[in-house]
């Protein structure tokens, strides 16, 4: 199995992956974003990774420093899995985790409850 879509980075550079789903992959929030990261941290290097070809290999891990949830809490029902998934995997590697497992299944279960 293969890590996340170019989730390897050299040692002084600072990974930053962008979790998102194919369909939202080209959105101005998702595009501005990666743009703000590139211009805020010269020497990160971000991409984007979508929930649908991501492969976690659990002995070489994700390998990038810092994962980005942007996957949205109304995404099908596998694909929500598959992100919670992902976001488990990156926090017990201990990468930080912008809108983390713990957050994610929280707003999720708020909107299956008002839906």
């Amino acid at each position: 199995m293969a890590a996340l879509p170019g989730c390897k980075a050299e040692e002084s550079e600072l990974k930053i992956v962008i979790l998102t789903l194919t369909k939202h992959a080209e959105n101005a929030w998702i595009t501005d974003l990666v743009d703000g990261l590139r211009a805020a941290e010269p020497r990160g290097v971000v991409e984007v990774a979508c929930v649908e070809a991501a492969q976690i290999d659990p002995i070489r891990g994700l390998g990038c420093q810092l994962l980005v949830n942007r996957v949205s809490d109304a995404a099908p029902p596998a694909l929500a899995k598959a992100t919670l998934m992902i976001l488990m995997a990156a926090e017990l590697q201990g990468i930080r985790v912008i809108n983390s497992a713990k957050a994610y299944t929280v707003v999720r279960r708020l909107a299956t409850i008002y839906m």
